[in-house]
């Protein structure tokens, strides 16, 4: 399972547009492709991909389940 970070993700649960080439260009990740968040302050999530719309990249909403 691939890990990113992005450091706003309760608030957005989007990923950065950078995180989101790398996910859906190099990865090739699709809707419902499992993958981890961190946040950078010990928050881990474990989610997948809701919805893809051109370069955005956005995850289902969960809490994190390690600090």
């Amino acid at each position: 399972m691939a890990l990113f970070y992005v450091p706003d993700i309760a608030s957005t649960w989007e990923l950065s547009e950078e995180e989101a080439a790398h996910a859906l260009r190099v990865l090739r990740l699709t809707v419902g492709s499992g993958l981890e968040i961190t946040d950078g302050k010990g928050n881990l999530y474990r989610t997948s991909i809701a919805s893809i719309a051109g370069k955005h990249c956005y995850v289902e909403p969960c809490t994190p389940f390690a600090r």
